[in-house]
């Protein structure tokens, strides 16, 4: 006797009223990042670091004469020059540019 679709289904695992799951998306959009692979937190790129891709698993600082801009400065997707005449040096803590 042939099995059911019914009977294979639930010895597989799976239900036959309802639609295989589909994976979850990543969590981590641009300008977040996950910590834990496989993880679906997100975290924000903290001010002064940015993260361009999405899955991204950190956060890349700015490089100096860098900053993050806009929506608090947290969750950059890219780092903004400092504008003529100021700069950020390579061991500022914050996300300021400096004359």
């Amino acid at each position: 006797m042939r099995p059911s679709l019914t009977s294979a289904c639930f010895s597989a695992g799976c239900s036959p009223l309802l639609p295989p799951a589909l994976p979850s998306p990543p969590c981590s959009p641009a300008g977040s990042f996950t910590p834990v692979a496989g993880s679906h937190e997100c975290d924000v790129c903290e001010p002064g670091s940015f993260s361009n891709t999405t899955a991204s698993s950190s956060c890349y600082k700015c490089l100096p004469g860098f900053i993050t801009v806009g929506n608090g400065d947290a969750g950059a997707t890219e780092c903004t020059a400092c504008g003529k005449g100021t700069f950020r040096a390579a061991n500022a803590t914050d996300n300021k540019c400096q004359r």
